[in-house]
């Protein structure tokens, strides 16, 4: 064989894989990801539950109810992790409320594809469904508590669905900008490859969803006049660690500022006995996300027109719309989930 056609067939075989580099990579992106949820769970009432997300995908998770429940908090994983990643803030809030952690789509024991952020928000809404329709100690109240890519879909389903009277988002995204510019691009060393362009329209084909619609800074007003508590790593950054500390903004509406950093925490940080303080304990970041779901922010609002003028209530919504943008805007980057 001659050396200027293996030379062909050598270029042609790089063209090919080159052509194929967006349908490989989008596979990869949403294929199924996460083990199955194995933890230990003998010291809560814990029950191994099965519901549908809003569109149908079968969905697996674990139920810890609490028989004094002042509501019902949903745990949403971050970026392909499972709920396991949510036993944390699972001790944090029981028993006070009623607690449901699952497995997100394409992820650990759960049916469905990836969304990769554009499609989690319908398996939210179907834990409200099951929350409701199994009517425990707290259903009537629900909020969603999520992190990363979870805490961008929290926010999401929050503006859909009504029912949800909190929503607190541990160190959300704004967009999927960047997942979507990282698609035209293979970097090699230095060098940015440029692909063809089809991977946004695969991905969005396979995940059922479109990428680009996963906007939260457009649909964060509709979630007033209900509460958004946006943080930035409030569990993960303990209060005996060194390092600022972006610590939750809580923003029912006037824009008032929650936590400490660590330098102001440090003062605080040894109990009256002189004992250092357990990283354990609750740092003021958990203590905004408590306040977030605090029985009063669960409670079912009252009818409009009784409590006070329409100008009034108006100009309620308004401020809780902003401090609501606010909130989300201090506490998010535009980066990929």
């Amino acid at each position: 064989m001659r050396p200027r056609r293996l030379l062909l067939i050598a270029l042609g075989l790089v063209v090919i894989a080159w052509a194929l580099v967006p349908a490989a990579r989008g596979a990869l992106l949403v294929r199924h990801g996460g083990s199955p949820f194995s933890a230990n769970m003998s010291g809560y009432p814990a029950e191994q539950v099965s519901f549908a997300a809003s569109d149908g995908v079968r969905l697996n998770g674990t139920l810890v109810p609490a028989p004094a429940a002042t509501g019902t908090v949903i745990l949403v994983h971050g970026f392909k992790s499972g709920r396991g990643e949510m036993l944390d803030w699972l001790a944090f809030l029981h028993p006070t409320y009623s607690v449901l952690l699952y497995d997100g789509r394409g992820v650990g024991s759960s049916d469905g594809v990836f969304g990769v952020g554009a499609t989690e928000d319908r398996d939210i809404l179907g834990a409200v469904d099951f929350i409701q329709r199994r009517r425990a100690a707290g259903w009537d109240r629900v909020a969603v508590l999520g992190i990363s890519l979870g805490a961008g879909d929290a926010i999401l389903a929050g503006a859909r669905d009504e029912r949800i009277r909190a929503v607190v988002a541990d160190s959300p995204w704004i967009d999927e900008f960047v997942q979507l510019e990282r698609m035209h691009s293979l970097p090699i060393g230095p060098v940015a490859v440029p692909l063809l362009p089809y991977e946004p329209a695969l991905v969005d084909a396979l995940l059922g969803g479109r990428l680009e619609d996963a906007r939260l800074v457009t649909v964060v007003d509709k979630i007033a006049p209900r509460s958004v508590g946006a943080c930035s790593h409030s569990l993960r950054r303990r209060s005996a660690e060194p390092g600022p500390d972006r610590a939750c903004a809580h923003r029912p509406g006037h824009g008032r500022r929650r936590g400490r950093t660590a330098r102001e925490r440090g003062a605080g940080a040894r109990e009256s006995s002189g004992r250092a303080r357990s990283p354990a304990r609750p740092s003021p970041s958990h203590l905004a996300v408590a306040r977030a779901l605090a029985p009063g922010d669960l409670r079912p609002r009252r009818p409009s027109g009784t409590t006070g003028s329409s100008r009034s209530a108006r100009a309620t919504g308004s401020a809780r719309r902003a401090g609501n943008r606010a909130a989300v805007a201090n506490s998010t980057a535009r980066v990929a989930p």
